[in-house]
């Protein structure tokens, strides 16, 4: 992965930043640019209590305890996100969407709450074909209306621990070329993850639990009958060495 990224703030609320990656993986990414992300974050109010925003733009995905800082290295837990999660093979459909997103943070004696909440269009590429039908073909898959993705996190005030849940829901339409063997159908998508976090001084365990429910309609056999529940779940330990 390469990134160029630009970030700068105009006025004291108000924050452009964005990112131009360059990626290489298998056959998967050949390693043309991208905007990975752009975007206007404007903060509405801000006092010792809490703060109050909102995003416009290509704006990143608020799931699970990384997928919104993936793109930087030394966020990670390692070279690879635990792909059980932060699935890689459709990486930009997870990573970030055009739209809006508002936020919140709220500190309080017992912890710090954050919310998150968004809407726009998914990024698709010829990966989220592959991972959800198989093949490249002919026809068209794109987003169906809207998506939504959400999350609401709690950190104690003392960082030992971390908790959250977040989801996501996207609806995929696809029409298909002449050639094609299937009809035209929908894909409905349901993404939901349970996040913990414990941190020690030089030690940390984390652990994830994400369900993924899809469901195929009218594509005819046999991918009408291949809907199902997908699940997913880690746990992993960090040391730091001195």
């Amino acid at each position: 992965e390469l990134g160029l990224n630009l970030s700068y703030k105009p006025t004291p609320s108000v924050l452009l930043s964005a990112q131009l990656l360059s990626r290489r993986a298998g056959e998967m990414y050949d390693g043309s640019p991208t905007v990975d992300f752009a975007l206007v974050d404007w903060t509405f109010a801000s006092d010792t209590d809490s703060v109050w925003g909102g995003m416009l733009g290509r704006v990143k995905n608020p799931l699970g305890l990384y997928n919104d800082t993936r793109d930087v290295p030394f966020t990670r837990p390692g070279i690879f996100l635990p792909q059980q999660v932060y699935f890689d093979r459709v990486r930009n459909l997870l990573h970030s969407y055009d739209g809006v997103r508002v936020y919140t943070r709220r500190y309080t004696d017992y912890g710090t709450w954050d919310i998150d909440a968004g809407i726009g269009q998914g990024m698709l590429d010829e990966n989220v074909e592959f991972a959800f039908l198989n093949r490249d073909f002919g026809g068209e898959l794109e987003s169906d209306g809207l998506s939504y993705v959400g999350r609401i996190g709690f950190e104690t005030p003392d960082g030992v621990w971390r908790l959250a849940l977040s989801g996501a829901r996207v609806n995929l339409d696809f029409r298909r070329d002449a050639g094609d063997p299937i009809g035209d159908g929908d894909i409905s998508i349901r993404y939901r993850i349970a996040s913990a976090q414990y941190n020690a001084e030089r030690w940390s365990l984390t652990a994830e639990y994400m369900e993924e429910p899809f469901e195929y309609s009218g594509f005819g056999k046999p991918l009408d009958a291949a809907s199902s529940t997908a699940q997913g779940y880690y746990l992993q330990g960090t040391y730091l060495m001195r």
